[in-house]
């Protein structure tokens, strides 16, 4: 099986801007969550990796669906097309 680049160019390029969007709103809401409510700064911390977790969580989720959708292996590279043509 052949690498094709371009799908694995694009699924990263889209995994980093998503990914680092969805860990940002995470965060965010937690800081917002904890000066809301007035939390003791270890509280603080502890719900900040708590939303970071399930930030990572929900980026893993998405890497995983974008490569289903472009796939990173070429999987016909070498095989001959009904009119002979190596694709």
């Amino acid at each position: 099986m052949k690498p094709n680049w371009l799908n694995i160019w694009t699924g990263c390029s889209a995994v980093i801007l998503v990914g680092s969007e969805v860990l940002a709103a995470f965060a965010a809401t937690a800081w917002a969550i904890s000066g809301l409510l007035n939390l003791a700064p270890i509280a603080e911390m502890v719900l900040m990796a708590i939303a970071l977790v399930g930030g990572l969580a929900v980026s893993a989720v998405f890497a995983r669906g974008v490569f289903e959708v472009e796939p990173a292996f070429d999987e016909t590279a070498g095989h001959l097309s009904e009119g002979g043509v190596v694709l």
